[in-house]
């Protein structure tokens, strides 16, 4: 319900059933390990209250393919989407390059692609760690 804050530390790891989530709107921090290893999950829509995307949050999710970051997202936090293999199309939304760790997007998709807003593509190439990832980083108009 839009009543929870957090989605807690360990929440559904290893669900391999889960197919799809609903994140509420009071939602602020996705924990740590909260979706690991969740092996169905195929997309996911991360809304505009939320401000962290904890450790490890939605690492191993060897199915998911796109991932939508909302605007309030300010910090991403070390291995979140680590070996992802399938992920592909990352939307990113927040007009401020949120702080990544080196790792946070490592093991991707064959040919994945990063969208953010056009007028701050080059706030993200330069960004710390997402720097690393200027190749695969284009625009998308409002």
């Amino acid at each position: 319900p839009n009543s929870v804050t957090t989605i807690g530390n360990y929440a559904f790891s290893g669900c391999s059933a889960l197919s799809e989530v609903s994140i509420g709107s009071g939602v602020k921090t996705i924990g740590t390990e909260a979706f690991k290893n969740c092996t169905s999950l195929i997309s996911v829509v991360i809304p505009d209250n939320v401000t962290t995307i904890d450790k490890n949050a939605f690492e191993l999710c060897r199915g998911l393919e796109s991932v939508e970051i909302g605007t309030g997202v300010t910090k991403i936090n070390a291995a979140a989407f680590r070996y992802c293999y399938a992920l592909e199309n990352i939307k990113c939304k927040a007009t401020t390059p949120p702080t990544i760790a080196e790792d946070t997007f490592f093991g991707l998709g064959i040919n994945p692609v990063i969208y953010v807003p056009m007028a701050v593509v080059d706030d993200y190439k330069a960004a710390t760690y997402w720097s690393d990832l200027a190749d695969i980083i284009t625009g998308y108009e409002e």
